[in-house]
């Protein structure tokens, strides 16, 4: 008889980030042994366009996804965590709330 091993996530930090449309914003991971293995992030009161490939997201939704609020939305890889980036769409600030987590077998 084989055993399955369920994977708990584990929360190891949190961060809140203020989105403008004037600048791009990048994540400050925690500092852990290693990265984060994924986030999940809510968007509280205006729109943002999000990148994970290190590209630059545009103010006008021309470049990135656009993610709107309120909503949520996971990033599921250390890789693409670590090469985020967003900028918000409108004129009105956005306070994003990101939650890290670490898998533990």
């Amino acid at each position: 008889m084989s055993l399955i091993k369920i994977h708990e996530p584990n929360c190891v930090g949190r961060q809140r980030l203020t989105v403008t449309n004037a600048a791009v914003v990048t994540l400050t991971l925690p500092n852990l042994a290693s990265p984060p293995d994924e986030a999940l992030f809510r968007v509280a009161n205006a729109a943002i366009a999000v990148t994970v490939d290190g590209t630059d997201p545009v103010n006008d939704g021309s470049v990135g996804d656009v993610m709107n609020a309120p909503g949520h939305f996971r990033v599921t890889t250390a890789k693409d965590l670590a090469a985020f980036k967003c900028v918000g769409q409108s004129a009105t600030n956005s306070a994003v709330e990101v939650t890290y987590f670490k898998f533990e077998v």
